[in-house]
């Protein structure tokens, strides 16, 4: 029987330090892997320290190692998305250059694969590094969940594989700036989740800093959910109601009071009268808006599984 292909996908920015032991350790991992073939397929975003340069080096020994390098960086998101794209196998794996995730996994993503499943996720159940990265982390996997209009997994990041079918569906949707765990676990596929423990960097630094967290996560809260924009508008219609109520707050007190200050009634009903009307505007607003956004991403309305 032909071996089914493997890929392994590893996103890149300036990883020059990393290189030669990631590789080193995913080739001991797959080796014994008898049943499959691996490609090893990197996407590079523009690195700077002669990274692209090694990885070239070892393609030009090994045909099975690839690469992709992009003109300028894309983001992390996307470079993983462009390297599912560009990658051959029945399978993909998404793995970090930093050996934070360990390569012995996937020998166990692969055996859930087999059993049916077309996702398989690791789950972070020690992390090593700060305590304060960690609480803030786990704040933010919680306002996520809470705000998706699907599960999304507490401590489950990019490391993961999915099936090529996944990729097929992926591809068939536009994604401009795309929070790949959400999407994902919004199509529908079955999954299942493996917990690990994740270690510390190997080598460089990290190019997660913390407002490039903050910006991943205000992409997965804004472009994949629709909880934000739908609690508004109740909102802004309560505030529509409640300056209606202040106008005839103002009236009662015009007709019961003598002493109000010249001008008084008056400005403040143009004051609730224009907060009424803005507040209408804006839940009439967020309505479209939401409308025009379910339109253009419907990720989260599954995908065609069967057709006669």
């Amino acid at each position: 029987m032909a071996k089914k292909l493997i890929s392994i996908c590893i996103p890149v920015l300036n990883e020059v330090k990393n290189i030669d032991s990631l590789l080193n350790s995913l080739l001991e991992t797959t080796k014994p892997l008898k049943k499959y073939k691996f490609e090893y397929v990197f996407s590079d975003n523009n690195s700077s320290d002669g990274t692209w340069e090694k990885i070239k080096m070892y393609s030009n020994n090994n045909k099975n190692i690839k690469g992709i390098r992009f003109s300028k960086d894309i983001g992390y998101q996307n470079s993983i998305l462009q390297n599912y794209y560009y990658s051959s196998g029945c399978a993909v794996i998404q793995l970090d250059a930093d050996l934070q995730d360990p390569p012995a996994m996937i020998k166990n993503f692969l055996n859930e694969w087999e059993k049916g499943y077309k996702v398989v996720y690791g789950i972070r159940k020690i992390r090593k590094g700060s305590q304060i990265d960690s609480i803030i982390r786990k704040i933010g996997y919680k306002v996520l969940a809470w705000s998706s209009n699907n599960t999304l997994h507490s401590d489950v990041g990019d490391f993961r594989l999915i099936d090529r079918s996944v990729i097929q569906v992926l591809k068939e949707r536009n994604y401009s700036n795309p929070y790949l765990r959400g999407i994902i676990s919004s199509l529908g596929f079955k999954e299942i989740g493996i917990i690990y423990n994740r270690d510390i960097r190997k080598a460089g630094e990290s190019k997660f800093s913390p407002s490039k967290v903050f910006r991943l996560g205000l992409v997965g809260l804004l472009s994949f959910s629709t909880k934000p924009i739908r609690m508004f508008i109740p909102l802004s219609i309560f505030f529509f109601f409640l300056s209606i109520s202040g106008v005839f707050w103002v009236a009662f007190l015009n007709l019961t009071e003598n002493n109000l200050p010249k001008g008084f009634s008056v400005t403040q009903i143009f004051i609730f009268i224009s907060i009424g009307i803005n507040s209408l505007f804006a839940a009439i607003a967020g309505d479209y808006l939401y409308k025009i956004y379910k339109a253009l991403y419907p990720s989260s309305d599954g995908y065609i599984i069967e057709n006669i």
